[in-house]
C-alpha cells in the first residue's frame, strides 16, 4: 500500500488482500465444515462398528457355552460307552470261560463214553485203567479251566 501510487491504486491493492483473505477465509470454513463432516461420518462408523463388535461377543459367549454343553455332553457319553465296554468286556469273558467249560464237559463226556464201550468189551484191567485215567483228565480239564478263568 505504502508503494500505491494513487488512492485508485492503493483502493485496488486493498480490494486484492481483501479478496485473498475472503478466499482464503471462506476455503478455510469450507475445509474446516468438510473436516466436521468427515468426523461426524467417521463417528457414525465408530458407532456401527462398536455395535457389531458388542453382537459379536455375545454370539462368540453364545457359541462357547454351546460348545462347552457339547463337549460335556461328549464327555459323558464317552464314559457311558466306556462302562459299556467293560460290561460287555465282562459277559464275554464268563461267556468264553461257560464256553470253555461247555467243550470240557462235553470232551470228558465223549471220553467217558468211549472208555464205557472199551470197557464194555476189554477185561477187567482196563477198567481200573479207565478210573485212573478219567481222574487225571478230570484233574487236567480242572485246572485248564482254572486257567481260563485267572487269564481274563
Amino acid at each position: 500500500m505504502m508503494s500505491a501510487t494513487s488512492s485508485d491504486d492503493a483502493r485496488a491493492r486493498a480490494t486484492i488482500v481483501l479478496e485473498s483473505l475472503e478466499k482464503s477465509i471462506s476455503a478455510s470454513a469450507e475445509a474446516t465444515q468438510n473436516f466436521q463432516k468427515e468426523n461426524m461420518m467417521l463417528k457414525e462408523q465408530i458407532e456401527l462398528i462398536l455395535r457389531d463388535n458388542i453382537i459379536l461377543k455375545r454370539l462368540v459367549a453364545i457359541q462357547h457355552e454351546r460348545q462347552k454343553e457339547h463337549n460335556d455332553d461328549r464327555i459323558q457319553e464317552v464314559q457311558q460307552l466306556k462302562h459299556l465296554i467293560a460290561q460287555c468286556q465282562e459277559q464275554l469273558r464268563t461267556l468264553e470261560v461257560q464256553a470253555a467249560a461247555s467243550y470240557i464237559i462235553f470232551i470228558a463226556s465223549m471220553h467217558y463214553k468211549w472208555r464205557c464201550v472199551f470197557n464194555y468189551n476189554n477185561n477187567k484191567r482196563s477198567e481200573l485203567f479207565l478210573f485212573t485215567d478219567i481222574s487225571a483228565i478230570n484233574a487236567s480239564l480242572i485246572q485248564k479251566s482254572l486257567h481260563l478263568r485267572t487269564n481274563f
